[in-house]
């Protein structure tokens, strides 16, 4: 069964001290602040080659960006998705590899119920928290450019700056 990958902030999920006032079953608040949603669609990458695509979905997302960031993300087993009852469909992504927009999906219809059964899901144990520090996703991004996977045209100044520098 394929991941899903959602690009979230590894400390506001507080795997390692959870807090002593959280029920069993419960959510801190901060965690749900990373599943912002628009027009009840909430954005996330499908990796049916988690290998390969994880790598490439990281240094596309932090190619998007303006500065040096982590890139934090959460990989979700899709049959959790599906056993939720959340539905998911293809969608163009808009990140600088196209490779990578094309793993692109929606969950969508999202209700409040939805999306807490989903901040359930991540926050569970076997759902893998990941953190990419920002010199490691400088290098994918400078390997993805110089692979010609990530279009320099498509990054910000700062980012495109930052790579050239790096490629002298």
């Amino acid at each position: 069964m394929p991941l899903l990958f959602r690009k979230i902030k590894k400390n506001r999920w507080y795997r390692e001290q959870k807090p002593t006032w959280l029920k069993q079953g419960d959510v801190p608040a901060d965690s749900v602040t990373d599943l912002k949603t628009s027009d009840n669609k909430l954005s996330v990458f499908q990796c049916s080659d988690p290998d390969s695509e994880i790598d490439r979905i990281v240094a596309a997302l932090a190619a998007s960006g303006s500065q040096e960031d982590p890139v934090d993300y959460a990989l979700i087993d899709r049959k959790q998705i599906d056993d939720a009852e959340i539905l998911m469909q293809p969608s163009l992504g808009n990140t600088p590899d196209e490779k990578a927009n094309g793993l692109h999906h929606d969950l969508v219809e999202l209700s409040g119920e939805k999306l807490a059964r989903l901040a359930k899901i991540i926050f569970d144990d076997q759902v893998v928290l990941k953190r990419v520090l920002p010199k490691k996703a400088i290098e994918m991004i400078s390997a993805g450019v110089a692979a010609g996977h990530i279009s320099r045209d498509k990054m910000s100044d700062k980012m495109r700056t930052k790579i050239s520098q790096l490629s002298k």
